[in-house]
């Protein structure tokens, strides 16, 4: 019984382990999208997703996105890594105490973890209380 308990702990931990590296990136992006680099932010999404969205229209879609300017701490409390590929769920609060639930997916790229692609729940205005809306970028 200890060692198959050892042996969970240990698979647990390496797992953890190996996510670090890949929580690290989604936390770098949401501080540079916080002090206003961009470029830093969009330089760590994936070669593909960058093909498909230009740095003019990230910074559109980033400036029609409020809340993700007031991030004060991105919290990530679910990781998945399997060959290659790290999936990552969490949530954003902001400046005002309100939370965003968020789901990464990062791939290896020469060696580095990449975002490739990024999900942000956000919770409609008040005036439609019970209508919620996904961003997709």
């Amino acid at each position: 019984m200890l060692v198959a308990l050892a042996c969970v702990a240990s698979i647990l931990a390496i797992s953890w382990f190996q996510s670090n590296e890949a929580v690290q990136v989604v936390q770098e992006q949401a501080e540079a999208i916080r002090e206003g680099r961009v470029e830093r932010a969009y330089s760590l999404f994936s070669t593909e997703y960058r093909e498909g969205m230009s740095l003019s229209t990230f910074r559109r879609w980033l400036r029609r996105q409020d809340h993700l300017n007031g991030i004060q701490e991105s919290r990530i409390w679910g990781r998945l890594v399997s060959r290659g590929t790290a999936t990552l769920w969490g949530s954003f609060e902001d400046d005002s105490g309100h939370t965003y639930p968020v789901r990464y997916q990062l791939i290896r790229e020469d060696g580095d973890w990449r975002i490739d692609s990024f999900q942000l729940r956000g919770v409609a205005p008040e005036s439609l209380p019970k209508t919620e809306r996904f961003h997709y970028i």
